[in-house]
């Protein structure tokens, strides 16, 4: 080129701009526009781009964003090799070929991408690949959706034999719960998604999503991490409930979320331990120094039956609950022991049952029949609270044991606080709670869960009765029934009890008194309105609870006291209390209790003897 054109006008000079770039590149000669755009980029490398005020150059490919591009090409072609190495099997069989349809529909949802040392320009982000590749089958890896998310089971879990499940080893520990502990991660991630009974639900074995995939995994990795006697808490339920759903049972608690579930246990685990050097109280009446049907006379807590889906049915007659009555059985503190009773051996057991019922059982959960009718307000006070907040904290090391719970019979202050309730709690267990007002809507929704030959006769079904179900708890057989009424006298005055009883021939009945009154009483039972002895003086006793650490210094105690010994019948039998105002000066304040007594007679068949 031997003559250069001039600067187009519309140039600027770099001396005169006050943006201080580089000056523009010189413009095209005449003979240069005349060749082929094609054989100008060849010849010369692509200038950089300047943008000056009032400059529109056309737009062109930076020496930087060469380079991005040169790396973008390089991994595209690693990513297509890499993916190409493992090339998948070609389906055979039906079944294969309908696995691998499931393969790619997951796949196709997926995208996979691999990270580049410099941020990405606008229009700079590469093309999607989307590739699976295909793992064996007893791996799980995410590079594989259909490890994660298969649901047909291809692994049974190993089972053992009864003998295997409760024959304890030398460490006392059964050879199931060794099997679990040792048990390899591989083999526990393969148990999780491909459960021996699949459920639908979500959060359950065989529907986990991938997250809550690797928090299981992380749940078993933190627990090697926890002292072993963790492993007891959490496979507290191992000798019925099968490992996937025990994992699964303890994160759907906390949200599938891992640390949480696994603070939680560390925080309990004392407490945990302290119940187990107590065998976890196999003896409820020994736990709560009373005979256990007497304590549920005030806390009337009953199993009955099972539902459709083979889930046991506890019935809570909450509005005969009753605070003055439970305390002058036991203690709060006692009362720990119960609880414990009441889920370890107890629910234990109803789980046992369900599951020879029906093998395919697997989710350890029940139905809790919440009946509100005869409660009231007054019902509700700090004693009551403190038995609630007890049961829920010992509740606490059994999560997710609530199928669903049906609230009857409720009464307006209840229905009206339950929708303020409702808004405050998790929306998954408010699902689970159903509120009844209307006695005849209740009853539907009942005989909706549960077959009518499992519901009891006072709610219109074939089965036991409540005061049968009360006599089956009692821990003799001869029991026919038991008699309780809880009597309050005023300070210095007389009362006699509300109810009669009526005692038939050929019936004994013995009595006895229960209470925490400082305050002494004489009590005298009466047949037909005749005394058949003299008073016999009740009160508490005065000691330190031996369940209770805080103790410093004696303080009243529940008592029981036998008024009278097989008396027979027929007749009326019915109680006479008179207070005898003798409290001792430290505990004559209005913070202990007086006056209440709980007066229960057990009935009997005579015997041939006693005749």
């Amino acid at each position: 080129m031997s003559q250069s054109q001039p600067q187009d006008s519309d140039t600027c000079n770099s001396s005169d701009s006050s943006h201080g770039r580089r000056r523009r590149e010189p413009t095209m000669t005449t003979a240069t526009k005349e060749q082929p755009q094609q054989q100008q980029q060849q010849q010369q490398p692509p200038p950089e781009v300047a943008v000056c005020c009032g400059c529109r150059p056309q737009r062109q490919t930076s020496r930087r964003k060469q380079k991005k591009a040169s790396r973008l090409d390089a991994f595209r072609t690693d990513h297509v090799q890499r993916a190409m190495v493992a090339p998948a099997p070609v389906p055979t069989t039906k079944d294969e070929v309908a696995d691998n349809d499931d393969a790619a529909s997951v796949a196709s949802s997926l995208f996979y991408f691999d990270a580049v040392e410099e941020p990405l320009g606008e229009e700079e982000y590469p093309p999607i690949f989307t590739t699976a590749i295909v793992h064996p089958k007893p791996q799980v890896t995410l590079d594989d959706p259909k490890t994660l998310l298969r649901k047909p089971s291809i692994i049974k879990p190993t089972t053992t034999s009864t003998q295997e499940n409760q024959e304890p080893n030398k460490s006392g520990r059964s050879v199931r719960f060794v099997t679990i502990a040792e048990r390899p991660a591989s083999e526990h991630a393969e148990l999780l998604k491909s459960p021996r009974v699949p459920q639908a639900e979500k959060g359950f074995p065989g529907g986990l999503t991938v997250v809550e995939l690797e928090e299981c995994q992380k749940f078993l990795r933190g627990l090697k991490a926890l002292e072993p006697g963790v492993l007891d808490q959490v496979y507290s339920f191992r000798d019925v409930e099968e490992e996937p759903y025990t994992i699964c049972r303890w994160l759907r608690a906390t949200k599938f979320v891992a640390q949480d579930i696994l603070d939680r246990l560390a925080d309990n685990q004392p407490m945990f331990e302290r119940a187990q050097q107590h065998d976890f109280y196999p003896d409820p009446s020994s736990a709560i120094g009373a005979p256990v049907s007497v304590f549920l006379s005030q806390y009337p807590f009953l199993p009955i039956g099972t539902a459709k889906n083979g889930c046991p049915v506890n019935y809570f007659m909450a509005g005969q609950i009753n605070p003055e009555g439970i305390l002058s059985v036991t203690t709060a503190p006692k009362l720990e022991g119960f609880f414990w009773w009441s889920f370890m051996h107890k629910m234990k057991s109803e789980m046992k049952a369900a599951v020879k019922k029906d093998p395919d059982f697997v989710r350890m959960e029940g139905i809790n029949i919440l009946d509100l009718k005869g409660l009231s307000s007054s019902a509700i006070n700090s004693d009551t609270m403190s038995v609630v907040k007890l049961s829920s904290k010992i509740a606490d090391f059994f999560p997710e044991t609530l199928h669903c719970m049906l609230i009857l019979n409720a009464p307006a202050f209840f229905s009206f606080s339950w929708g303020l309730i409702k808004k405050l709690i998790d929306p998954r267990t408010a699902a689970r709670i159903q509120v009844f007002s209307n006695e005849e809507k209740g009853r539907q929704a009942l005989r909706g869960l549960i077959g009518t030959d499992e519901i009891p006769r006072d709610y219109g079904g074939g089965n036991i009765s409540i005061a049968q179900a009360f006599a089956q708890q009692a821990a003799d057989p001869s029991l026919i029934r038991q008699e309780t009424e809880l009597v309050h006298v005023k300070k210095g005055r007389t009362t006699k009890s509300h109810d009669s009883w009526k005692l038939r021939a050929e019936e004994t009945m013995t009595i006895s008194s229960y209470t925490r009154s400082c305050s002494a009483a004489a009590v005298t039972v009466l047949v037909n309105g005749k005394a058949v002895q003299s008073p016999v003086q009740v009160a508490c006793s005065i000691s330190k609870d031996e369940n209770d650490p805080s103790s410093q210094s004696p303080q009243p105690q529940p008592n029981q006291v036998c008024l009278a010994q097989k008396v027979k019948g027929p007749g009326t039998v019915t109680v006479e209390v008179k207070d005898l105002d003798n409290a001792p000066r430290e505990f004559s304040s209005s913070s202990h209790s007086r006056g209440y007594f709980l007066i229960v007679g057990n009935v009997k068949k005579e015997t041939m003897a006693e005749v």
